[in-house]
């Protein structure tokens, strides 16, 4: 079972490959045949996802100048900074790209995905002023505007009467994989997918719950969003430890940070005159007393 440029399948292909035959061989009546057949056992690890060097060095290859330049940025933005898959890019019209209400201050890009569900996608600033300044010179646009059915990402064609089309999925990777070479990612990462999976594992690095970011990526299965949270042994040695963790109780850590806040208001000559203090602060009512004693007294 070979994978792309003549190297070993993976064990997911593996194990795809040889569902695919079992299948067939029940649907002939040969199912006997391959009972001795047996699928490699595969735990799915973590994804491979570029590093935050990565993802701004290919943000600075597109020439924001020009017209393709200016769709290929705003194509970069959307698939990294809202966690697109490739299709839902390329399915996205004009009406998409809409605000939840009226009154509402940021736009939300309304994905249809698979099984056709559609979900709602936060559209940050950046991604906005991308696909503004895109939507601008629009080929369609035309000086007034898109329509509503109009297509956001086309291809642009190399003569000028030449009807701008929708781009196919084949256009969407070898743009990205171009943009990605570019900028110095490496070529196992240079993929529509991948942008997917750095938003994904952005995300959950930064705090966001994961069944937030399962919503976000239109998961059906928790399991799925769950890889990218998995341990990283690149980052084994960033995890936190026993030693470096503040283990002490809420109450006390609160307490400790309130005393030296009081104590740094205090003036120069009062502070060296308290030689104790205590902060006592009770889950009722919270009551913040101090306790010091005076200047030291001789005997």
């Amino acid at each position: 079972m070979g994978g792309r440029g003549g190297r070993p399948a993976a064990l997911a292909t593996q194990r795809v490959y040889v569902s695919m035959i079992r299948a067939l061989a029940r649907d002939l009546g040969r199912e006997r045949e391959t009972i001795g057949v047996r699928a490699p056992r595969h735990e799915p690890g973590p994804p491979e996802t570029l590093t935050d060097s990565d993802y701004a060095n290919l943000l600075r290859v597109p020439d924001r100048w020009s017209l393709a330049g200016k769709r290929d940025y705003a194509l970069l933005r959307v698939l990294g900074d809202c966690g697109l898959r490739s299709a839902e890019l390329r399915g996205l019209r004009a009406q998409d790209l809409r605000r939840p209400r009226s009154n509402a201050r940021h736009y939300r890009l309304f994905v249809r995905g698979k099984g056709g569900r559609e979900r709602e996608v936060p559209v940050p600033d950046a991604v906005q002023q991308a696909i503004d300044a895109w939507v601008k010179v629009h080929p369609l646009a035309r000086g007034i505007g898109l329509r509503d059915e109009h297509p956001l990402f086309v291809r642009l064609g190399r003569h000028a009467h030449e009807e701008p089309v929708v781009l196919s999925a084949e256009a969407v990777y070898r743009l990205v994989r171009r943009h990605c070479l570019a900028g110095g990612v490496p070529d196992r990462l240079a993929h529509p997918h991948a942008l997917r999976a750095y938003w994904a594992t952005h995300c959950l690095e930064a705090g966001v719950s994961v069944h937030e970011v399962s919503a976000r990526l239109g998961h059906v299965d928790l399991r799925t969003t769950a890889r990218y949270a998995a341990t990283r042994p690149e980052r084994i040695d960033e995890a936190p430890t026993c030693s470096t963790v503040d283990t002490r109780p809420l109450v006390e850590r609160e307490g400790a940070e309130t005393c030296q806040r009081v104590l740094a208001q205090l003036p120069p000559s009062l502070r060296r005159g308290w030689l104790r203090t205590r902060i006592c602060c009770g889950w009722s009512g919270r009551a913040l007393t101090m306790r010091g004693s005076g200047p030291r007294q001789r005997s």
